[in-house]
């Protein structure tokens, strides 16, 4: 997998046989092919070292609909993500 300075600069990952499509940035198209391996893949390409830390944070913010960090700050009593739409 390619790395850029915005993340990617191939928008196909193979892992374990099966093709996970990126869009430009670097996210799935398809969010069902989601999995650890996926995500172990990406934050290589980011060069990050995922620690249990990071696993539950990862699993945690699925667990919100939309976009889980407005909501996840919503919930929390935080202000909104300047980046959130």
């Amino acid at each position: 997998m390619g790395v850029s300075s915005t993340g990617f600069d191939m928008a196909t990952l193979t892992i374990n046989g099966s093709r996970v499509e990126l869009d430009e940035e670097g996210y799935l198209y398809d969010l069902s092919q989601w999995s650890p391996e996926v995500a172990s893949h990406l934050a290589q390409g980011l060069s990050i070292e995922l620690t249990e830390a990071h696993w539950e944070i990862l699993y945690l913010l699925q667990l919100f609909p939309g976009s889980p960090a407005r909501v996840a700050a919503q919930l929390a009593g935080l202000p909104k993500p300047e980046n959130c739409l």
